[in-house]
């Protein structure tokens, strides 16, 4: 069963799956989504507020949700995840197929910090700053704001391609702060793309970050890579930069 809500009063659909989405329901969200953006002239957030979710019905309903979030991933500005399921947590299958929203988890228990979030109009833009004082095969980066698909593909992977230029293989550390408000789905899909090109390019990769769907996702991703992979709380800063000299 799916259920959805419009709350005007912060301009979004709220969608609360419960057990397997059918084929059905998945179009009806297509379907209300539409209506949406065709009543009120702008375009609608999504909070996916999931105590339970257990996938599809069956293959047809994960085809025809494939096809809705293809067809109308540009009407939605913003998809908050609100939930403690781990098939959510680390690649959140409602959302990671909006690639023009910004994408955000948060846990089952925030879920007024959820609406709160999508009802504000100015995300702060995303940042990259260089961490200086480490080795030139260590490409060492904090990230704050929002980190979208254009601050990757502007900043973060050109640099690691000059390093890599430079050396057989570098190290990465990756600091995500408490001024990191979260990464759009296109930031996402570059990210993991990457990495998963790039696997054999890193003898280390710290990450730093207090997120726990960041967290979950690289420690997922830590046996498939080729390199040391180590997960630090934001207070271990000063550890990570160390490790990652090592």
């Amino acid at each position: 069963m799916l259920s959805i809500e419009i709350d005007e009063s912060i301009g979004a659909l709220l969608v609360t799956p419960d057990g397997r989405l059918t084929k059905a329901e998945v179009a009806h969200l297509g379907e209300q989504i539409e209506t949406y953006v065709n009543e009120h002239d702008a375009t609608p957030a999504l909070v996916i507020h999931a105590v339970r979710f257990l996938g599809w019905e069956d293959f047809g309903a994960l085809v025809k949700h494939i096809r809705v979030v293809h067809d109308h991933h540009k009407l939605i500005s913003k998809v908050a995840i609100v939930s403690d399921s781990t098939s959510l947590t680390l690649l959140p299958h409602l959302a990671d197929h909006f690639v023009a929203a910004q994408l955000r988890h948060f846990g089952e228990r925030r879920l007024e910090e959820a609406r709160v979030w999508v009802s504000d109009p100015a995300a702060p833009p995303g940042k990259i700053e260089w961490i200086d004082g480490l080795p030139r095969d260590v490409v060492a980066l904090s990230a704050s704001g929002t980190i979208t698909a254009r601050d990757y593909e502007e900043t973060i992977l050109p640099e690691i391609d000059l390093r890599l230029k430079e050396h057989d293989r570098v190290k990465l550390l990756y600091h995500l702060g408490d001024a990191f408000d979260g990464c759009s789905a296109g930031a996402v899909w570059d990210d993991a793309r990457y990495g998963l090109v790039h696997l054999a390019d890193f003898s280390r990769i710290a990450l730093v970050s207090d997120v726990d769907w960041i967290r979950h996702s690289m420690k997922l991703f830590a046996p498939l890579a080729r390199g040391q992979v180590h997960v630090f709380h934001n207070d271990e800063l000063d550890e990570a930069k160390r490790w990652i000299k090592a």
